[in-house]
């Protein structure tokens, strides 16, 4: 995708996919935005796709074992 890691700079376009992904998580496991499990969740998105896993479906992937 987009990441620029090396800055740790995030495009518009890769927000737009960790926010879609993070959005979907939520919906599927009815959680609220502010619970923890929700940062908890936010916060592994953005670590990897920080750490080079930028793939959509990679992403979901990885995100159901948070």
């Amino acid at each position: 995708m987009f990441a620029k890691q090396h800055l740790n700079i995030f495009h518009p376009d890769d927000l737009n996919v960790m926010e879609a992904i993070f959005e979907e998580t939520l919906i599927r496991r009815r959680l609220p935005r502010t619970c923890e499990e929700a940062e908890r969740i936010a916060e592994t998105i953005i670590s990897m796709y920080r750490s080079g896993i930028t793939d959509p479906a990679a992403l979901r992937q990885m995100v159901e074992y948070v």
